[in-house]
């Protein structure tokens, strides 16, 4: 699998996984908050403000959104400079009413291509975090950008695998020692993608990188791509994926070490036909991934998997609507 500049439209607007995929995400994650939280009483929604940004000229979009203090927010995502730059990666700050606090853009160097930032986190100081796709030439490279709560670009990390390959990013986190962890996908040139996490301390500097890829010694062992992670109060580093197994798709969640990225467990969820994850969450002792599980040709199913620390499974459900649709 190759990514090219020829598919940024679609990449910058869209995830790795459909339309329909993400609907069913977000019904996971409603089922999730159902299990987890006690009952309360339906309130009905307020829409309390809503924004739109852009023109005809400069279309944008938001591919991620990052809360700040005191009710501010991130989207950050995409804008379209110039039939001759393409697509620049855009950050816009909100506060709780919703007014423009500042905007930036910055321009991956790679000419005409589809820069774009695809995950945000912000910690407690208001402080943001973009993991971003930046073309090179005809491919892209997982570019890691800092900003202060004030809109400064602290620092830009850049990460590329072989040459003729793309590197796309997927998730980032920050563990409790202000540590940054980003997971993509690893396309090269020729052959399947693999998952690659890479971590940086707090100054932007690379600590580690860990490679996710097929088993050499299993020939069935296919591409694989990252969905989500998360990490532990340890700073272990969780991350929920795909695995292509004899052309069928896998749920497969792994557990990586704080201190140099060492593979410590593996997960993968059986389906009757085929699993993708597309969320991880970890709290205390548990972890929580959720998707989509296809029983048959024409039925996908919600999934939710609870886990302990060492990826023990505890619990399953794979929800299907009752009226068949």
């Amino acid at each position: 699998m190759k990514a090219s500049a020829s598919s940024a439209a679609g990449s910058r607007r869209t995830h790795l996984s459909g339309a329909r995929l993400a609907a069913l995400a977000l019904a996971s994650v409603v089922v999730a908050l159902m299990l987890a939280a006690s009952a309360q009483a339906y309130v009905p929604g307020k829409l309390v403000w809503a924004r739109t940004s852009g023109t005809a000229a400069h279309e944008r979009g938001f591919n991620a959104i990052a809360k700040a203090p005191n009710g501010q927010f991130y989207g950050a995502g995409w804008v379209h400079t110039s039939a001759a730059k393409g697509d620049d990666i855009l950050v816009v700050k909100y506060s709780a009413a919703g007014r423009v606090v500042w905007t930036r853009k910055w321009d991956g160097g790679g000419g005409a291509t589809g820069d774009s930032a695809q995950s945000a986190v912000s910690d407690s100081k208001g402080n943001l975090y973009i993991a971003c796709q930046a073309g090179e030439g005809s491919t892209f490279d997982m570019v890691t950008i800092k900003y202060s709560s004030a809109g400064v670009r602290k620092w830009v990390a850049r990460w590329a695998g072989a040459s003729g390959s793309s590197d796309m990013p997927r998730a980032i986190a920050i563990d409790a020692q202000g540590n940054v962890v980003v997971a993509g996908g690893h396309y090269p040139a020729a052959g399947v993608g693999s998952i690659v996490v890479v971590k940086y301390n707090a100054a932007g500097g690379e600590k580690w990188v860990e490679r996710i890829e097929p088993d050499p010694l299993d020939p069935q062992d296919g591409g694989k791509w990252p969905s989500d992670l998360a990490v532990d109060s340890a700073g272990n580093v969780y991350v929920a994926g795909s695995s292509f197994h004899d052309s069928v798709g896998q749920a497969v969640t792994f557990k990586l070490a704080s201190a140099d990225g060492a593979e410590l467990h593996k997960a993968t969820y059986d389906a009757a036909v085929a699993s993708y994850p597309n969320a991880i969450a970890v709290r205390g002792q548990t972890v929580v991934i959720t998707g989509s599980a296809t029983q048959t040709a024409s039925q996908e199913d919600v999934l939710v998997v609870k886990y302990d620390l060492a990826l023990v499974e505890q619990y399953r459900l794979e929800y299907a609507d009752p009226r068949g649709t």
